[in-house]
């Protein structure tokens, strides 16, 4: 899912479904560290490594990280 400003112009994307899942069946935990990359999808993977976990992300769409 990709989430518009008030004007129309791209500035985020929301959970894709499947994501979660497909984190998990790769065999992330709670307490894991993990380096993502441009899937812009933090807050769902924060979720699955936990408080306990790191997860670092970086955006790689000029258009949603200027």
């Amino acid at each position: 899912m990709v989430i518009y400003d008030g004007a129309g112009r791209r500035c985020g994307s929301g959970p894709r479904p499947g994501f979660r899942r497909w984190w998990l069946a790769q065999g992330l935990k709670s307490g894991d560290r993990v380096l993502e990359l441009g899937s812009y999808q933090a807050a769902v993977l924060h979720e699955v490594v936990g408080p306990t976990g790191r997860a670092v992300t970086v955006g790689i769409d000029p258009e949603i990280v200027e």
